[in-house]
């Protein structure tokens, strides 16, 4: 529809006037239609819900302005590692009796830092997400955090929200207690349009000032305190959760800085699989050709990084050799086996990778 106002200064003064009442009308009407809220419902907290991100450091990024519907392109950063996330049940956890209020754990698996393996312990209400604290199981130990203040996110989260979180937790080492504690400011200060390599997505931008205080006492006594403070930019996506997250390096100011010290992006979202489900489905294990007369080559998937073992045996179960014994990155592999010195036979492989067993047979023709 056109306004067809009289021409002249007036009529010129009168188009102007038109045009930003339009355009005030039109910016309230995105305001109230473009933007999303984050709820209980729409949080993802669905026992098998799986969750895969990259992570980079020291990357360049373009955080753009505060405001509404603003666009931000991250896809161009190249990530060097990456962790999965599940949500599991609460009963199947090894920390659960530490956390008896929790309805919501996501176990994280970073098998690049030392197969480290995270429970963060949860409560989930139609006002809050609580979070309660978190345990690790790493080779040889394990180590539980139960805040003594829980960090709680006030729902439901909309634009120009803002809330403070104040948390302290304590880890005692022999007669040393080292106390650390988190003040983080919020504020949801932009929505729009974020875009990465698995798509694009309607999300929250919130600009989180953070700050830690890690005191270490020994035998009751402070002997050392340290303060570390940040800028961090999450920008949050209904029914995904976290989309991209970055950090910005210690002692930043500047909240439109342009290099990041942790970047972290969402690149794999699923629901309703368990963990073992989407191993074994992920998981393909064959040989070509087969039969064959002196080599072939044994193909396998892994759904993430892993310490692999794959094994060639005879038929009475005596091994023939070790193809690979050692960390591999989640992929595509091909392993070349010679077999001209054996002879002929039906011979087995077995491939382990601490979470999945498989075995498969070939046969050697002479």
């Amino acid at each position: 529809m056109f306004l067809t106002i009289p021409g002249g200064k007036k009529g010129g003064t009168m188009q102007r006037n038109v045009r930003v009442v339009f355009g005030t009308i039109l910016v309230m009407l995105s305001t109230v239609y473009g933007q999303i809220t984050i709820t209980s419902d729409n949080i993802p907290h669905q026992v098998g819900t799986y969750t895969v991100y990259d992570e980079a450091n020291s990357v360049d990024v373009d955080l753009g302005t505060p405001g509404g519907g603003r666009t931000w392109n991250f896809s161009s950063q190249v990530t060097e590692e990456s962790y999965d996330s599940w949500i599991v049940d609460k009963a199947e956890t090894p920390f659960a009796d530490s956390f008896p209020t929790a309805n919501l754990v996501s176990k994280q698996v970073e098998t690049y830092k030392d197969s480290a393996i995270g429970y963060i312990y949860s409560r989930l209400t139609t006002n809050a997400m609580t979070s309660l604290g978190m345990g690790t199981v790493a080779p040889g130990s394990t180590m539980t955090m139960v805040y003594d203040e829980p960090m709680v996110w006030p729902l439901p989260i909309g634009y120009q929200n803002s809330w403070y979180m104040h948390s302290v937790f304590r880890q005692a080492i022999e007669l040393m207690e080292i106390v650390m504690e988190m003040r983080i400011h919020n504020l949801v200060d932009a929505w729009g349009t974020v875009n990465i390599p698995y798509g694009s997505f309607d999300c929250l931008r919130i600009q989180q000032y953070d700050t830690m205080i890690t005191t270490v006492y020994v035998m009751g006594t402070p002997v050392t305190s340290d303060t570390t403070g940040w800028l961090s930019y999450p920008f949050f996506a209904e029914n995904y959760g976290q989309i991209v997250s970055i950090k910005s390096y210690p002692g930043e100011t500047n909240p439109n800085f342009t290099t990041a010290d942790m970047f972290t992006r969402l690149s794999y979202f699923t629901t309703g699989i368990s963990e073992d489900e989407l191993l074994t489905q992920n998981f393909e294990l064959r040989n070509y050709p087969n039969p064959f007369t002196t080599t072939t080559e044994i193909n396998y998937t892994l759904a993430r990084d892993a310490y692999v073992k794959l094994d060639v045996f005879n038929l009475v179960g005596e091994k023939i050799t070790t193809l690979v014994d050692g960390w591999q990155t989640k992929s595509a592999k091909t392993v070349r086996w010679d077999a001209s010195d054996l002879p002929g036979g039906i011979y087995l492989y077995r491939i382990e990778t601490g979470e999945v067993s498989r075995t498969s047979k070939m046969i050697l023709l002479r």
